[in-house]
């Protein structure tokens, strides 16, 4: 390399090529699109620009991709858990990665990489230092976003809590999928009965995923039995990531917490939407509901 390797960021069309990938593909194609594809896009692109980008500015590049490309492989060991378990109670960053061997074929993009800023030669130019200054600036906010934590963890806790909205099927429907824009159902057919639900853990960052039975009860109310909790997941913070106290909080909750969690950001806030009175608990209907629909 024979200029100040600061600036090969300015005139590096593989590195901008690179970033360029790796922002679309975060921010757009894994969640457009789904397959195996599409995630090792994201450790082709990160390996090649993130070694690239530290290089520039830390003049051993050998030393560099060598100890990376070790860590990696480390990281998707099974063995490796028990550090991560100790970095994560020392840190309260809840550090996770998923062990999937076929990752280690993207540590073939290292000597492309290596080669690519061993052999730069960059002319100067009097705005290269505003460019190379913003495409740093942008590269940073790529590592740091792109590696934003999203953990996902299947619970399968059965619940059994029963609300009695004061509005017809019809009309819940169309709150759910115009006002609160929060559920789904299981299938395409708005007759079956189990429906996702989708709602806030605020308190640890958190959303879970329930699974309920939305039937009408008469003309002018609707019931909404939550069944199942199928799975929560837990996002970090853009700099902090996710803090291990949330996931251990998550994973401490039972049933009954879950409940409270789904009154509170869910049948809330759909009731406020709706403007209407929430009614629940009220035992005596419900059990005539119940004792009707088991003859």
């Amino acid at each position: 390399m024979k200029t100040d390797k600061r600036y090969i960021l300015l005139t590096s069309n593989w590195f901008i090529i690179g970033l360029t990938i790796l922002l679309f593909n975060d921010f757009y194609l894994k969640y457009a699109f789904s397959g195996i594809l599409i995630g090792k896009l994201s450790d082709f692109a990160g390996l090649f620009i993130f070694l690239f980008f530290i290089s520039v500015f830390i003049p051993r590049p050998r030393i560099i991709y060598l100890l990376t490309a070790l860590f990696f492989y480390f990281w998707k060991l099974e063995l490796s858990q028990g550090f991560i378990n100790y970095i994560s109670k020392l840190t309260n960053l809840g550090f996770y990665r998923t062990v999937d061997q076929t990752d280690l074929i993207a540590l073939t993009i290292l000597p492309i990489s290596y080669q690519y800023l061993r052999t730069r030669e960059i002319t100067t130019s009097k705005n290269q230092f505003v460019f190379s200054t913003i495409i740093a600036l942008i590269s940073i906010f790529s590592f740091c976003a792109t590696s934003l934590p999203k953990q996902t963890f299947n619970a399968d806790l059965k619940v059994s809590k029963t609300f009695i909205i004061p509005v017809n099927k019809e009309t819940l429907f169309k709150q759910l999928n115009f006002g609160y824009g929060n559920s789904n159902t299981l299938s395409k057919n708005l007759t079956d009965t189990l429906f996702y639900l989708y709602f806030q853990i605020p308190d640890y960052l958190a959303e879970a995923t329930a699974i309920a039975k939305i039937k009408s009860l008469g003309t002018d109310k609707t019931i909404i039995e939550l069944d199942r909790i199928t799975k929560y997941k837990i996002t970090g913070r853009l700099f902090s990531g996710i803090k291990q106290s949330n996931k251990d909080a998550c994973e401490k909750l039972k049933p009954a917490d879950f409940e409270k969690f789904f009154e509170s950001n869910y049948i809330d806030i759909l009731l406020k939407k709706s403007e209407q009175r929430l009614y629940f608990d009220n035992k005596q209907l419900v059990d005539k509901y119940i004792k009707k629909n088991d003859h």
